[in-house]
């Protein structure tokens, strides 16, 4: 059996298919969040603990985290861990001028 042959047999025709032909579709590309959740009982996403009100920290990007969770993460790098949107200068290990100058042999 060819490829062709094989998919015609295995696909569905679409007056058989179950999903429904309605004149408005609710679908979207990529999965919807869901909002019945109170933001109040959302989990650190560092330590996925439920985060002390008095202790949260929300950065500018809107996502919280523990106030302990987030000055770690800062120290590492600082940006949010969950978007990665910048929060300060990264700093490291580049040569002076930002060039790296490649040695032949």
């Amino acid at each position: 059996m060819s490829d062709r042959e094989f998919l015609l047999k295995n696909t569905p025709s679409p007056s058989k298919s179950p999903v429904s032909k309605g004149a408005a579709s609710s679908r979207t590309s990529g999965p919807q969040p869901t909002h019945s959740k109170d933001p109040e009982d959302e989990p650190c996403l560092i330590c996925m603990e439920q985060i002390v009100t008095r202790e949260k920290e929300t950065l500018r990007c809107k996502h919280s985290f523990c106030r302990d969770c987030l000055k770690r993460a800062f120290h590492y790098k600082p940006v949010c861990p969950t978007c990665g949107q910048l929060y300060g200068t990264l700093t490291g290990t580049q040569p002076e001028g930002g060039a790296i100058k490649k040695n032949t042999f």
